[in-house]
């Protein structure tokens, strides 16, 4: 079996007994605890409780494999990405073509996050949530260093499930970090429990998030959305029946001045050149595009970044996906720039 993959399937505790197994596997024996953790963890555990409490259920099952305390588990992963202000790249957009739904999509990050980068599959036995595909970067953050299997935590950052609803996870131009639920366990969230697009964005208008971020949302009756969330400005909607498209700045009249700061250091970000690089890519060819044919366009600069090093920025494609909502279809390349590490994943 491919090393890309991961699948589990159970309730939501046996499915964190088997992630905290595989965890195990990858020589973890513990897990970090930030100094803020007393501070802020009775208020996370009300968002998760009221939210997400299924996510709850996964990290007792995580805690019971490992062998450690559950309110040291929680402590952790509830209260670990607070005070991180990274932000990820990443290109996304959906298109509803003359018969079916497609969305297409670059996930940016950290050289660290090439090759441990892998495609989960979540199956319920219990019919609690929907079943679904997810991608992770294993929670990779550090910038030009090595991050070695025991430090993995798998977070995702794009969804799709059964019901044919798609969800990916853009950065914003602010950079910003609150108490809340984080940004890729909302994904995980909407993916187990909406089934349309208007229901995430009920969903994500609801939950109090830790940072402002974009998302992509679509599903197969071609309803089409991007979600701009800015803590300070509020959530303001895109929405298309016929295609749309999330780089990193704000497309909503509301928050277009929340762009200048991209201008503050140079080189200036590639998001306008990306999104542009899309718009014209969707306008020529929207009518023929297939799962291959948006991998690669995906594939090709300016949506392709090689950015390597501190001094340039520590970003390059970690993956490049396409899904057909309508019929299931997915293909993922990982670390298309590095061939020791790329591979192709398709059913």
């Amino acid at each position: 079996m491919s090393q890309r993959t991961l699948s589990f399937t159970g309730t939501h505790i046996e499915i964190g007994k088997q992630i905290g197994e595989q965890y195990y596997a990858w020589e973890k024996r513990e897990v970090w605890v930030p100094q803020h953790a007393e501070e802020y963890i009775h208020t996370q555990l009300k968002t998760y409780e009221s939210y997400f409490p299924q996510y709850l259920e996964l990290l007792e099952g995580i805690a019971i494999a490992l062998h450690i305390d559950k309110n040291k588990v929680f402590k952790s992963y509830l209260t670990g990405f607070l005070h991180i202000k990274n932000i990820t790249q990443c290109s996304a957009f959906a298109v509803k073509s003359k018969s079916d739904v497609f969305v297409g999509r670059n996930y940016d990050w950290r050289e660290s996050s090439e090759k441990g980068s892998a495609l989960c599959t979540y199956a319920f036995s219990d019919s609690s949530s929907l079943n679904y595909r997810g991608m992770t970067d294993m929670g990779t953050w550090q910038m030009s260093t090595q991050v070695l299997p025991h430090q993995y935590v798998i977070m995702l950052n794009d969804a799709w499930n059964e019901k044919g609803l798609y969800i990916a996870l853009n950065g914003s131009p602010e950079r910003d970090n609150t108490i809340g639920m984080a940004t890729s366990h909302a994904i995980q969230a909407i993916a187990e429990q909406c089934t349309t697009t208007e229901e995430a964005i009920d969903m994500l208008e609801k939950i109090p998030l830790n940072q402002s971020k974009i998302f992509t949302i679509a599903d197969k009756s071609g309803s089409l959305a991007v979600f701009e969330k800015s803590l300070k400005h509020g959530n303001h909607v895109r929405s298309s029946k016929e295609f749309i498209i999330a780089t990193n700045h704000y497309n909503h009249e509301a928050l277009l001045k929340l762009n200048l700061t991209i201008f503050e250091q140079v080189p200036f970000h590639a998001t306008f050149g990306t999104y542009h690089y899309l718009l014209y890519s969707i306008l020529s060819e929207r009518s023929t595009l297939d799962v291959n044919r948006i991998v690669e366009i995906l594939k090709k600069p300016p949506t392709l970044q090689n950015w390597r090093g501190r001094a340039n920025g520590d970003t390059v494609t970690t993956w490049v996906s396409s899904v057909n909502l309508t019929t299931q279809h997915f293909k993922v390349v990982f670390s298309p720039l590095t061939e020791d590490f790329t591979e192709i994943i398709e059913n």
